[in-house]
């Protein structure tokens, strides 16, 4: 007489082989959930800072001479830039600082206070705009020969040289993974201090 059934080497190798199958499947869920989730990360910082960017951008481009008559440009380095423009659409030009700190990019505006306008340091306003930034040289500056193949002005810069400002930022959230950096970068040509009219 045969006996129907499963010997017990059978429902071994069956659990077994499902267990090997449950283990490799459940591995590439968590692998792809951690790529998705870092991807996703990566891509919600560089929005995040897109927003700022643009309005940052058009702030550089239009800037103009201080409330109190003092030059456009007040500070220049690799990793900071003070400038004069009007944020807000009032009457008065603000004070702009663009400073990397760590590994954010702050802004900070100060109004201006007064006749003749002062600008007090305490009043600043600051915001990060920007986070994860993996490069410390965010600005580099050209005089007005710029073509395109020239070198930047060298530190420390005379700031009534500057013509062209070179932003360029590499966000990346995790350097030890991928995908790699994301990089911006832009030429911002200073529209009140061309003088090739």
């Amino acid at each position: 007489m045969k006996k129907n059934g499963y010997s017990i080497v059978e429902i071994v190798t069956t659990i077994f082989i499902m267990g090997i199958l449950s283990i490799a499947i459940s591995a590439l869920f968590v692998w792809g959930w951690r790529t998705w989730q870092y991807s996703n990360d990566q891509a919600r910082a560089v929005n995040a800072f897109r927003k700022a960017y643009d309005q940052t951008v058009k702030e550089i481009r239009e800037m103009q001479t201080a409330s109190n008559g003092a030059y456009n440009i007040e500070r220049a380095t690799a990793s900071e830039f003070i400038f004069y423009a009007n944020t807000d659409a009032d009457d008065e030009r603000e004070r702009v600082r663009l400073t990397l700190s760590g590994n954010d990019l702050i802004k900070g505006i100060i109004q201006p206070i007064g006749s003749p306008a002062a600008y007090p340091s305490g009043s600043e306003t600051a915001a990060v705009i920007a986070q994860f930034i993996r490069n410390s040289n965010i600005f580099s500056y050209y005089d007005q020969n710029f073509t395109g193949a020239e070198n930047p002005l060298a530190f420390p810069v005379n700031v009534s040289s500057i013509r062209l400002v070179r932003f360029f930022l590499s966000i990346d959230t995790d350097p030890n993974r991928s995908p790699a950096a994301f990089d911006m970068s832009t030429n911002i040509a200073l529209r009140n201090l061309k003088q090739n009219l």
